[in-house]
């Protein structure tokens, strides 16, 4: 008989229970057996609706109840720091929803502790759980030569989400206090980190230097952002990120890497990817018709298999943790006029 993975779902907000609960709840190998929420009307909804044995409000009262085998936090990122490490240092491995903090020093110091401690972390940036991801990583490794410049847009319609009222169950409508500045919220930790923590996955680098405007519109938060930043190595890049986009205006997330001998495109939201190599060679990768663009239960499929010894780390915490101190930085240049130095992650061995 194939034995059975215990997970705690950390957070009962609307994601968490669109996806990641669906995700895992479908999945004959995992028995979902706490649920950690502090809001009890929904900590008790979650567990009367999935049968879930344990229902409490903190990280706390679930280690003294059982340490799962993994746990998937999908709390207010405000809370990842103290939630990730409490759960690391009883070695749980943890899938954390983006992103993996809001201060650079604190993702720091859980990629240390994890890697330390020999325990599995990884993100749910569900755009590198594509085939095109990972194509695109192979291509920029094998095919465009050194990179030269980065291009980054990402554009889409969360001021809406920003202000207004509350709905957990309603992932179009307002959210005014999860996305607050209180608990990490704003167009750079909730939206630019993705294309961010794309970048610094596909190149295994770091930000050195960023220089940047923001503006909030009258909200708590930002909602436009654009930046000018340096990698570690020289590469220079743009990125810019608005939650403006109207109604049915397209949305845009993409990450363009040119490089001496070839050009690599990312398509975030629609998983497609593409090659233009210097000498004609193209290459495209995308969906197949029975998979979506942006698979939101992949993450929690993937790290099934990850705890397991089944699949690979596909969105590992380093690059993560890269792309927090990308957004720092450009909040403190936005905030001071100034450019700002980008505190440095390292590598493993540093």
């Amino acid at each position: 008989m194939e034995r059975t993975t215990s997970i705690a779902l950390i957070g009962a907000g609307w994601w968490a229970t669109s996806y990641h609960l669906p995700s895992l709840t479908s999945d004959p190998r995992v028995v979902v057996t706490a649920i950690v929420e502090p809001d009890a009307d929904r900590r008790d909804k979650v567990r009367r609706g999935h049968g879930i044995e344990i229902a409490v409000a903190d990280v706390g009262e679930l280690l003294e109840r059982v340490v799962p085998d993994g746990a998937v936090v999908a709390s207010p990122a405000s809370a990842h720091a103290d939630t990730v490490r409490a759960l690391l240092e009883r070695d749980v491995p943890v899938l954390v929803e983006k992103p993996l903090t809001v201060r650079a020093e604190d993702a720091y110091g859980l990629v240390s502790l994890a890697e330390e401690r020999g325990v599995e972390l990884t993100m749910g940036y569900t755009a590198q759980y594509t085939r095109a991801a990972q194509a695109a990583k192979e291509w920029v490794g094998r095919d465009i030569g050194d990179l030269v410049q980065v291009v980054i847009e990402f554009s889409s319609g969360t001021e809406r989400l920003f202000a207004g009222e509350d709905d957990a169950d309603a992932p179009d409508e307002q959210h005014p206090s999860g996305y607050s500045p209180e608990n990490g919220g704003g167009q750079g930790n909730v939206q630019l980190t993705h294309a961010l923590g794309m970048l610094t996955w596909l190149t295994d680098s770091e930000f050195e230097r960023v220089a940047a405007f923001t503006d909030d519109r009258g909200l708590d938060v930002d909602v436009v952002d654009a930046m000018t930043f340096r990698l570690r190595g020289g590469v220079l890049g743009v990125a810019s990120s608005t939650g403006t986009v109207p109604g049915e205006t397209p949305v845009r997330h993409r990450v363009r890497l040119l490089g001496e001998r070839g050009t690599v495109e990312v398509d975030l939201a629609f998983g497609r990817a593409w090659l233009w190599r210097e000498d004609g060679v193209t290459r495209h990768v995308g969906p197949r018709n029975d998979e979506p663009g942006y698979p939101a239960e992949a993450p929690a499929r993937a790290f099934v298999d990850l705890i397991r010894g089944e699949g690979p780390n596909l969105a590992p915490g380093r690059p993560a943790a890269a792309a927090v101190a990308g957004v720092e930085a450009m909040y403190r240049s936005a905030a001071t006029g100034r450019f700002v130095d980008v505190l440095r992650v390292g590598t493993p061995s540093e």
